[in-house]
């Protein structure tokens, strides 16, 4: 009922808010799940009073990630459950995407000259460059090989268009953020599983 789920979600905002992960570990991957499927809830009572729970939720995300505002053993150990989260997330619910892209975004960004993030680097890269497709409008696509056929010159600009809107992409600005964190050793795990990405 719109009623259970509307008092529901004012409660987590009040339970969650300012927890740190000893508190939360055990429920955080269940919490995260069910926030981003209220996201897609389309009673209006509800959309009402996620946009908060949604804020709440990313903030909170990210401060159990930040070595500056946590210990360290307890970021590593959130870490460790939210990246496989977001990627999970991206997967499956396309409507979070925006969501998680720009949680992982601040997530590096705050992880910038630190460790924190190699070991996670071979999971991150390829689907972030699968989804500079994944995320183009299909009729991109359409357009380009028709164009192609029709104008060779219009088709050059069009495809010139469409590498720059990549470039400009959230994937790519995460990807930029995390060539400092490739080392030789990750780099060994990394090309055989973007190959694999790639080639699905």
């Amino acid at each position: 009922r719109a009623t259970t789920r509307e008092a529901s979600v004012e409660a987590a905002q009040v339970l969650f808010r300012g927890q740190t992960w000893p508190d939360i570990a055990f429920v955080f991957e269940d919490f995260w799940t069910i926030v981003v499927k209220l996201m897609d809830d389309m009673e209006e009572r509800i959309q009402a009073v996620v946009k908060p729970l949604v804020r709440m939720t990313r903030n909170l995300t990210l401060r159990l990630c930040d070595a500056k505002l946590g210990k360290q053993r307890d970021v590593e150990e959130a870490i460790k459950v939210i990246i496989p989260l977001l990627l999970s997330s991206c997967e499956r619910y396309k409507h979070a995407q925006p969501l998680c892209f720009d949680v992982m975004r601040e997530l590096v960004k705050a992880a910038h000259g630190t460790p924190l993030l190699s070991p996670y680097v071979q999971d991150l890269i390829p689907p972030l460059l699968v989804s500079l497709s994944m995320m183009e409008n299909s009729n991109l696509q359409y357009w380009q090989f028709h164009i192609d056929a029709a104008n060779e010159e219009k088709g050059k600009e069009l495809e010139a268009a469409r590498i720059s809107n990549s470039r400009d992409s959230q994937s790519m600005k995460l990807l930029r953020q995390l060539v400092p964190l490739v080392t030789e050793e990750n780099a060994q795990a990394i090309a055989p599983r973007t190959r694999d990405a790639l080639s699905r």
